[in-house]
């Protein structure tokens, strides 16, 4: 029913055996104390006197005995515990904690620290827990599980390769975007308005750039990103529409004159969005400069005046 291999009879036998010796120690010596404690008592009594000294030598023994005991009964438990897991294991590789901790009644953080003390002292063996998924791992002899170090390693470049992904599907998004932007503006007749476009563009590329080599940026370009880009795309779509009317009618050219005086505002705005990207390094940069001088005007290297 059980592997051999991950199972020590030998550990248990010996530990039960112990277990069994430290309880039977213990009650000989809480009897022994008990008994001598009568015998002293009469004695005291007879000869109308305290035996102080041989009641306190016999209550170091009350106190070693009843260490004993419950050494013993914590052992024996610790055994019994050990003999249930092994039912609930079965013949399973891998065991989830949480399925051990149902059918125990205790915590996830008790099982955890109960087993591991049982690998420790070789009731199991072959094994090893991986807190990471909260699991116990049966392998074979040949199987070396993974450090603490390993696993913490693999997590974090899990997470450099899942924030990677993620900017490079933002960055993604926003150069189909730009494509779509520069496809516009190809389609476009007018000349001011693709100076204009081409500002956007030029400015649009340069915020990728900034994000892609400082992903920690990501998050400032959200709504430039989720709304300006797809707005401005719109707008330009809708002026190339109304520029292959070819007709000059009221609503057509007030819209297409708003389109176009919009788009100056768009070309600030971006440009402002490119700005606020270097805020973070303009503080830094301001601050050094700050220390420089003050430790120049410290050493008198300077004469004071910046």
């Amino acid at each position: 029913m059980y592997k051999s291999e991950n199972f020590s009879k030998k550990s248990v036998l010996i530990n039960s055996f112990l277990s069994k010796f430290l309880k039977i120690i213990g009650w000989g010596l809480v009897s022994l104390f008990t008994l001598s404690a009568l015998v002293l008592s009469t004695i005291s009594i007879i000869i109308g006197w305290a035996v102080i000294l041989p009641i306190q030598v016999c209550a170091v023994f009350l106190l070693i005995g009843g260490v004993c005991i419950f050494k013993g009964k914590r052992l024996g438990d610790q055994i019994s515990r050990y003999k249930k897991y092994c039912t609930i294991i079965n013949n399973r590789n891998i065991i989830p904690v949480e399925l051990i901790a149902e059918n125990t009644s205790k915590s996830l953080n008790f099982i955890i620290k109960d087993v591991q003390k049982m690998i420790d002292k070789n009731y199991f063996i072959n094994t090893y827990i991986d807190k990471r998924n909260n699991q116990i791992v049966l392998t074979n002899e040949d199987f070396v599980p993974p450090r603490y170090e390993d696993v913490a390693y693999e997590v974090k470049e899990e997470e450099k390769t899942d924030e990677s992904n993620e900017v490079d599907t933002i960055i993604n998004k926003g150069m189909n975007y730009l494509t779509q932007i520069k496809e516009a503006n190809k389609n476009i007749k007018s000349e001011s308005m693709g100076d204009k476009i081409v500002q956007v563009e030029d400015v649009t590329s340069k915020i990728f750039d900034v994000v892609k080599h400082d992903p920690s940026k990501l998050t400032q370009i959200q709504k430039f990103m989720d709304y300006y880009l797809p707005t401005t795309l719109k707008l330009l779509n809708s002026y190339h529409t109304l520029e292959e009317q070819g007709i000059d009618r009221e609503n057509i050219t007030t819209t297409m004159e708003s389109i176009e005086n919009t788009m100056n505002t768009i070309v600030v705005a971006f440009e402002n969005q490119l700005d606020y990207l270097f805020e973070d390094e303009a503080i830094d940069i301001s601050t050094d400069i700050t220390v420089l001088e003050n430790m120049l005007v410290q050493e008198g290297l300077t004469s004071g005046k910046f």
